[in-house]
């Protein structure tokens, strides 16, 4: 019981800092967490266009659909940069684990299994334009693989692997880490498809 005291102390004691837990300033939480309300935001918009266009008869509804999508994935990224959503619940999860004398040895399977599931559900994701025909524009595929691509990022970081966290939190470019670069990259994108597609 005492691990699972502590890792709510610990979750407790950054409730108003979440991003402490990704070991990162709060100026740049923020910002990336703004830089994904923004892109979703952009995403819900376009979503809201492309529905227009559809009712009015100049064009199919499914594109609408992923934008929604795009849109919804963004913001709930946002929620979670600020309020540390995925973190606090593998830090829970950790917590009773421990409580229960389980979690060195289920650490790595665990991790395994969450990395081939998310992996799984990635590749699912990326087939789904294929299903879609009139969703294919180059704004549209671009702006769907890198919400796979960044939503995988944030799930597989909260499973904490630490093979993939040598790289994520490594300062190659600019002085900010990777995993920073990664999520503008895709907040960048996101914005530049939903304003043009």
């Amino acid at each position: 019981m005492k691990s699972v005291t502590s890792e709510y102390t610990v979750a407790k004691k950054h409730f108003l800092s979440p991003w402490r837990l990704w070991n990162e300033s709060a100026s740049i939480a923020r910002s990336v967490a703004i830089g994904y309300a923004v892109a979703g935001g952009i995403a819900l918009v376009a979503a809201a266009r492309v529905a227009r266009r559809a009712v009015a008869g100049q064009g199919q509804g499914s594109p609408a659909v992923l934008w929604l999508f795009i849109g919804l994935v963004f913001v709930f990224l946002a929620a979670d940069r600020l309020l540390g959503i995925l973190p606090r619940f593998t830090g829970f999860a950790r917590g009773l684990l421990r409580s229960e004398g389980l979690y060195w040895g289920m650490r790595r399977p665990l991790q395994i299994v969450a990395t081939i599931a998310v992996l799984f559900v990635g590749l699912i994701a990326i087939s789904i334009p294929f299903a879609l025909p009139e969703s294919r524009s180059l704004p549209r595929l671009l702006a769907w693989y890198v919400t796979v691509a960044a939503g995988c990022m944030v799930v597989l970081r909260s499973v904490s692997l630490h093979e993939l966290d040598w790289w994520l939190y490594r300062r190659d470019l600019l002085g900010l880490p990777n995993n920073v670069l990664a999520e503008s990259a895709a907040i960048i994108a996101v914005i530049v498809c939903g304003i043009i597609g």
